[in-house]
């Protein structure tokens, strides 16, 4: 079970500051938020040295890759998850949502150049949690998409919400299941617990890319004391 960190650095030396301190562990480097095409200051060139640095270190590398400055499922976007792919990244995040063609060809280019690659389908709801029936559904979709994880991240508004959600565990493939919000970092805990390959963490509190997220210290001093 890895802790998984959320790197959104917005400059090249504090994604190396982070990779160095993370060493050896699982990191989601989240294009979007650092590079220049997005909210951050990294050039292309740059973003390779993060996903080799990541790969040098052995460290299981997500490329994530959300709306940039130009919104949507752009090619320029594709281009870049490809990037990634190609410089180390051994995991690949796509939104439920992405046009068929889009996640198409990123699979498409993931089974050509390394059949180990993973393949996350993910799912986020900023607003509630959906009921059982369509929690369930969401998670076939995801499957059916040729997702090797299926990622289910909602908002959390009460216990019942975070119930429903860790009830995803009882299906024995891969689910990475998180609540959003206060109420669900439960979710995010309990997770290591039942199966989850990865939960989310951020390496400081100003740099949580999730509502509810805890941060990588917070989370192994918890687990220090359930364990």
């Amino acid at each position: 079970m890895a802790l998984c960190l959320s790197l959104s650095e917005p400059t090249l030396e504090g994604c190396k500051e982070s990779l160095k301190l993370l060493g050896s562990g699982t990191v989601e480097v989240r294009v979007d938020l650092i590079s220049e095409e997005g909210k951050g200051q990294v050039d292309e060139d740059g973003l390779k040295e993060i996903f080799k640095t990541a790969s040098a270190a052995q460290a299981d590398t997500i490329i994530t890759v959300r709306d940039l400055k130009e919104a949507g499922f752009t090619e320029r976007r594709l281009e870049l998850v490809k990037m990634g792919l190609e410089n180390g990244a051994n995991m690949v995040d796509i939104e439920i949502e992405a046009p068929e063609e889009y996640r198409k060809a990123i699979i498409d280019f993931v089974r050509k150049i390394n059949r180990r690659i993973q393949v996350i389908v993910s799912y986020h709801n900023y607003d509630l949690t959906p009921d059982a029936a369509d929690l369930k559904k969401l998670v076939n979709t995801c499957f059916e998409y040729e997702a090797d994880i299926a990622k289910i991240a909602t908002a959390v508004n009460n216990v019942q919400d975070s119930a429903r959600l860790l009830s995803l565990y009882s299906d024995d493939r891969k689910i990475v299941a998180l609540g959003m919000g206060k109420l669900g970092m439960i979710t995010r805990l309990a997770a290591i617990k039942l199966g989850s390959p990865f939960t989310f963490v951020a390496e400081s509190e100003s740099k949580l890319t999730a509502p509810g997220q805890l941060t990588k210290t917070a989370m192994k001093s918890i687990l220090k004391i359930l364990d």
